[in-house]
């Protein structure tokens, strides 16, 4: 008699062919028309085999368990054993490589694409469009779902709750109903028919196949031939992440693990028959290998025995199958041989279920557990953790990069989402120099500049300029006659946007506002001093808010005065607060301690006054004057080399005109469209000169910020070499203050680290593993570790910078290298000594070719000259020095 396998490797054959339409589907097997359940958002309804089933799907992504230390490795088991204990209900994990669907995305940059009249932004956004019907046509994101059944929807909502609940470690997310139809249009329809998710109403016309044919061992959707392989039998141990591994080599397969329980005693019943039937087969003659074998397996069996009498262990029961697709008969016959060799090669053994194809096709909807293979749950299901494929994709994002399982990210860092924790905008990114950490920020403010956000830029190595160049953006140059009035009172609280908050109840009114922003600018007046002389005592500070009101009231400005309209000169400037502080000290009524703190402060703003060494920076009205432009670049490299006190105050003057310019997003918000809707980046580089310990009215003050950046539709991204600039070895009172604003931080960007940060960045940020942290110590630039919330969601990836990107967010050498690389791809004939005799010779043959060579180069890149005079003017001068290279190689 034929084994199975004997039967799958050599008589795969047509036979006649049983043809089922999808009115048959409807009438009969599969139904998806009633899907929606009232009331509920994750829970849905399907019909198979006229029978009703509520099902959830959830997706998992994955995490880099193969590189995780055993420490790391046993704890991600132990909480997949936790989870699988908490699913009572019949479940199955789908693994399935389909293309993506981008309809949402490409409409989304449509949308923004009307109002643009930059041309350089406007092909860009051509590419980005044009990227997605990339993806669509040639990319295949391998995902991970789990498709769990009941006839109850309570029982079917706790079971998924606890489930996600229980995976400390993975991501999980509840698919809604779009996403979940999309799902079914993809796993049924074996990603043959996506174009039905927008032509089509109907669920079951938007899922099913429009026709499909079963024939004896496979059947055939359009023009793909696919069939069902099962796996039968595996080896007496199986090894730690077999499962994930199959997952991984054999990723052109939709891979279904049907999961569940059974009753204690029905297990312990089997395993007793199991025990008879091996100590029978101990009084058989066999040879010297069997014996051992079956000694093995009966001391196994026993253990187990043991175990769930003991309560220790329960049986997991499975079913593992692969479903190979090809696109001619041969071909799937060839691919079911290969995949069923490769399994043998591991102890698996498998089959085609001959004649069985229809049930196999309709049991894809359905609990179909039929071998139910077991396993015990602790000894070795929970150590075949199988997700580890990481992709990310949000609603309205762009493509970031690629992940480490080479997954699309599809990222929009404004995406809005409280039931994923994605609650804020907020980012801070820290790498070690030389980690990518300058370009991958670059790349990053450039996608929002195309999506018509608004981005401002704190400075401090002048490398933004070229960028402002670009994108027709200002570049403010602070220097000793740039005045930003630190006394200058800005409209940043308004009533609607801070009463705009589902999570509070408490609103505030106009005039409340007005005070409330009073309250908060006479505080940044101190921090501002806070910084200019960090040793000034609690005491002084006291004395300078007083006087400050004091101040205010003579210009007539109080606590319910609207400044929404002053202007600069209407507001008191260091002088007015030199004089009061010199005419004060008159007053006979003092005692002698306040006499001597305002003494002090009179001491510290004559600095700042006309009268000091500072005037001229700080002893003006506001003379920086911020444009209508998307990219606002403060450049501070002038004052960079000055008193480290004078420079981060002002800094910190740079970051409230900043937050000040922020806040009026909120008006432009409020008459315009959805997609319309600005959003802000402000970018500090060198944050710990903001967060520090030793700064700690500025650090209040960034957590003040952090906690209403959402509100204005604003993102404060911070970015440092290392996590140890903010942090000192030792706790304190400060400290608890940073870790606060690490904890309001929606996004964390790990880049490469130093070893002697690894410790510290556990500690911060403990979704992440100390393995990933370690791992990090080896990271390429731009490659980084990104965490999308406090929680698991976080994904191993690379961020994706152009040549072209590099000609203007890269510096010098990179240009040089890029212009190098072009060179040598397409002039190829002579040697670089022999093209560049032929420049020396004749100076019409060199102006010719920087001319050509320039052309070239640009439209390599994808763009033509007048897309961008500056784009054109770096790559010619970058050409005219490499022609002068060629011309020096020629000389010597």
């Amino acid at each position: 008699m034929k084994s199975l396998r004997e039967i799958k490797i050599k008589n795969i054959k047509k036979t006649k062919k049983v043809r089922v339409t999808s009115a048959m589907f409807l009438d009969n097997l599969i139904d998806l028309n009633s899907f929606s359940v009232p009331d509920e958002e994750f829970i849905f309804k399907i019909k198979a085999d006229g029978k009703d089933k509520y099902i959830s799907l959830l997706m998992v992504s994955g995490i880099d368990i193969f590189h995780y230390t055993d420490n790391d490795m046993e704890s991600v088991f132990q909480n997949f054993a936790r989870a699988t204990t908490s699913m009572k209900c019949a479940h199955k994990y789908i693994f399935t490589t389909s293309s993506p669907y981008f309809e949402q995305q490409k409409n989304n940059l449509l949308l923004k694409r009307r109002n643009i009249t930059h041309k350089y932004i406007m092909r860009m956004m051509a590419r980005k469009e044009n990227e997605f019907l990339e993806f669509e046509e040639n990319h295949s994101d391998r995902l991970a779902y789990l498709l769990v059944f009941s006839d109850d929807i309570s029982e079917l909502d706790d079971c998924c709750k606890r489930f996600k609940r229980e995976m400390i470690d993975t991501n999980v997310l509840f698919c809604n109903e779009e996403q979940t139809i999309e799902f079914f249009n993809k796993y049924l329809c074996f990603d043959t028919q996506s174009e039905k998710l927008h032509t089509y109403t109907e669920t079951n016309d938007k899922t099913l196949p429009t026709e499909i044919k079963f024939y004896q061992n496979y059947f055939k959707i359009e023009d793909k031939y696919i069939t069902s392989l099962v796996v039968n039998d595996y080896p007496a141990n199986l090894n730690d992440l077999e499962l994930a591994a199959l997952v991984s080599t054999f990723a052109d397969c939709t891979i279904t693990f049907d999961v569940k329980f059974r009753s204690k005693q029905i297990v312990i019943d089997e395993i007793k028959q199991s025990l008879k039937e091996l100590r029978s087969r101990a009084v058989i003659k066999q040879d010297v290998a069997d014996d051992i074998d079956t000694q093995n397996e009966f001391d196994k069996l026993t253990a187990i025995y043991n175990e769930i009498s003991s309560g220790n262990e329960q049986m997991v029961y499975t079913t593992l199958r692969f479903f190979v697709t090809s696109d001619s008969y041969e071909e799937l016959s060839k691919r079911v041989r290969d995949i069923s060799v490769e399994l043998e090669t591991r102890g698996i053994t498998s089959f085609v279920p001959i004649n069985d194809l229809k049930s196999e096709y309709f049991g894809m909807t359905t609990d179909s557990n039929t071998i139910q293979t077991p396993y015990p749950l602790q000894d070795t299901y929970k150590r075949q953790y199988p997700f580890y494929y990481q992709s990310h994709t949000d609603p309205s994002g762009i493509f970031f990069g690629y992940t480490d399982t080479h997954g699309l990210n599809i990222f929009n860092c404004f995406y809005r989402n409280d039931k994923q924790g994605r609650n804020s905008y907020d980012l801070l990114a820290v790498g070690v120099k030389g980690s990518g950490k300058s370009v991958t920020l670059k790349t990053m403010l450039q996608d929002q500049l195309l999506l018509g956000n608004k981005v401002m830029v704190l400075d401090i190595e002048n490398e933004y300029r070229d960028m402002a160049r670009i994108f027709d953006g200002q570049v403010i140059r602070m220097s000793r006659g740039s005045t930003i009035n630190p006394l200058q009172i800005r409209m940043t609280v308004l009533a609607d946007a801070e009463n705009d908050d589902e999570n509070d109840g408490a609103s505030i009114t106009k005039s409340e506002a007005i005070s409330m922003n009073f309250t908060l600018e006479i505080s940044r007046i101190s921090s501002f001093f806070g910084q200019y002389n960090p040793s000034l005592s609690d005491d002084e500070l006291f004395a300078l808010r007083d006087v400050l009101v004091a101040v205010y009231k003579e210009k007539g400005i109080t606590d319910t005065t609207d400044i929404s309209s002053f202007l600069p000169e209407q507001f008191p400037i260091f002088s007015d607060l030199y004089n009061y502080l010199t005419n004060i000290q008159k007053d006979q009524t003092l005692s002698e301690y306040e006499r001597s703190n305002y003494k002090k402060l009179e001491t510290q703003v004559k600095q700042l006054s006309k009268y000091g060494a500072f005037g001229t920076m700080f002893d003006n009205y506001t003379n920086v004057n911020i444009d209508d432009k998307n990219l606002i670049v403060f450049d501070v490299k002038q004052i960079s080399e000055m008193e480290t006190n004078v420079y981060n105050a002002q800094l910190f003057n740079i970051l409230s005109l900043m937050w000040a310019e922020t806040c009026k997003n909120r008006e432009h918000n409020a008459f315009v469209s959805p997609h319309e809707r600005r959003y802000i980046v402000c970018l500090l580089d060198e944050a710990h000169r903001f967060i520090s310990v030793k700064n700690r009215q500025v650090t209040k003050f960034i957590e003040t910020l952090l906690r209403r950046s959402r509100k204005y539709d604003a993102g404060l991204w911070f970015a440092s070499q290392s996590i140890l600039d903010f942090l000192p070895s030792s706790d304190s009172a400060e400290t608890d203050v940073i870790k606060t604003i690490f904890q309001l931080i929606q996004y964390k960007i790990i880049l490469k680290q130093s070893p002697d940060s690894i410790q510290k960045l556990h500690e911060i940020f403990s979704q992440f593993t100390l393995s990933e942290l370690n791992n990090s110590t080896n990271f390429q630039a731009g490659e980084m570790l990104m965490s999308l919330s406090a929680g698991r969601n976080k994904v191993h990836c690379y961020k994706i910078a152009t040549d072209c990107d590099l000609m203007y967010i890269g510096n010098a050498q990179d240009r040089s290298e890029i212009i190098h690389k072009i060179f040598n791809r397409y002039y190829t004939e002579m040697s670089m000594k022999e093209y560049g005799k032929q420049l020396l010779n004749d100076p019409a043959i060199r102006e010719n070719f920087c001319k050509v060579f320039t052309n070239e180069v640009l439209s390599i890149f994808g763009f033509e000259k007048e897309d961008s005079d500056y784009l054109y003017t770096l790559v010619a001068n970058t050409v005219i020095s490499f022609g002068q290279e060629l011309i020096d190689i020629a000389k010597e």
